[in-house]
């Protein structure tokens, strides 16, 4: 068993229960001991070359010792970057972080809500298609959050459904999991690829035709967004990217069906042609940031207070809170309702 168990206590903290694990990370559910307020713990554990010995401590090969290090100095320093953050809507807050145990601990907000996927789901088991102004609010939402990173130095480098949650209380989405997160100018040693959200430059070599080097950047996030809505607005995953390069190396057309095509009618052309750009195989063809992202959907990067200030900063198309919450918790009842299932996001 690799998660820590229920009830263990240490650093002034209880595990309540494992909220989830990916290849870089688990995270519990923890309750501070003295406060008794519950937080989102992110425990520093790449599954592939580590093991848990113990209750608590880990296991480190000593073929692995380097790679485990490296990877943990990077956790800790990008985690402590996030702590450093200004307070915005669309991004988890960093309360604390500490080592123990032989790794690290990120101590975040807990969200309680549900997952983006959780959503989408909801509209698919009705049939019904995601509102075009709540697809501008998940992109307007978690773009401005990009932002704040990027400037930061930071990429999130695994943006998904899964990883988007949507606050109970007031519906916001909240891009968390910052397990995959490096600096933009540091050399990942764990490689982040989600199939169907990841970007070609992220995609291992070994699975793709092109040799070419491609270098990571907020452009990276950009076209894990858009392949996010793009699964919103047609209830189906893109091409991944290492199919479509695998064929473009080849001479063949490129098998990605822009999103305009794929949903004749049902979205503005503005929205589609900003998704289309996003979703560019190539690095060099896409938004250079989230600034130029935005733009192209006629929205401008808010400032911080506006960020966090309720309701200002947003464009017409933007739900207000009170009506976003409405739209966002109805699908939850679809979700509840539904009695057809897809399987489109497993």
């Amino acid at each position: 068993m690799s998660e820590i168990a229920p009830n263990t206590r240490f650093a002034g903290f209880e595990i309540l229960k494992t909220l989830g694990s990916g290849g870089f990370g688990i995270t519990y559910l923890a309750r501070d001991i003295k406060t008794n307020a519950q937080y989102a713990m992110k425990e520093y554990f790449p599954a592939d070359i580590v093991s848990r010995s113990g209750a608590l401590n880990l296991n480190v090969p000593q073929k692995n010792e380097k790679r485990f290090q490296q990877g943990l100095d990077a956790f800790y320093n990008e985690a402590n970057i996030l702590r450093g953050l200004p307070k915005i809507e669309g991004l988890i807050a960093v309360r604390g972080l500490f080592k123990r145990n032989g790794t690290a601990y990120v101590v975040m907000e807990y969200v309680e809500g549900v997952s983006l996927t959780q959503i989408i789901h909801g509209y698919l088991n009705n049939k019904r298609p995601f509102p075009e102004d709540l697809v501008r609010m998940f992109v307007d939402s978690i773009g401005q959050a990009l932002a704040v990173i990027h400037k930061a130095g930071l990429l999130h480098r695994d943006i998904k459904p899964d990883n988007i949650l949507v606050r109970k209380s007031d519906g916001q989405p909240v891009l968390i999991d910052f397990g995959a997160a490096k600096h933009s100018n540091a050399r990942a040693e764990l490689q982040a690829f989600t199939p169907s959200f990841a970007a070609i430059e992220q995609v291992p070599k070994r699975l793709r035709e092109s040799k070419d080097h491609y270098k990571e950047g907020p452009w990276t996030d950009l076209f894990a967004l858009s392949m996010v809505a793009y699964v919103m607005m047609s209830g189906q995953k893109a091409v991944p990217s290492e199919v479509r390069d695998r064929a473009v190396t080849k001479g063949q057309p490129d098998p990605y069906i822009p999103i305009a095509q794929k949903c004749a009618g049902k979205y503005s052309p503005e929205l589609c042609d900003a998704i289309d750009a996003g979703c560019a195989l190539y690095p060099f063809r896409r938004p250079v940031d989230a600034k130029d992202y935005l733009a192209q959907l006629g929205i401008s990067l808010r400032s911080i207070s506006k960020i966090v200030a309720s309701g200002e900063g947003s464009t017409k198309q933007i739900t207000p809170r009170a009506r976003r919450n409405l739209i966002i918790f109805s699908a939850v009842g679809l979700l509840i309702v539904g009695a057809v299932t897809f399987g489109l996001l497993r």
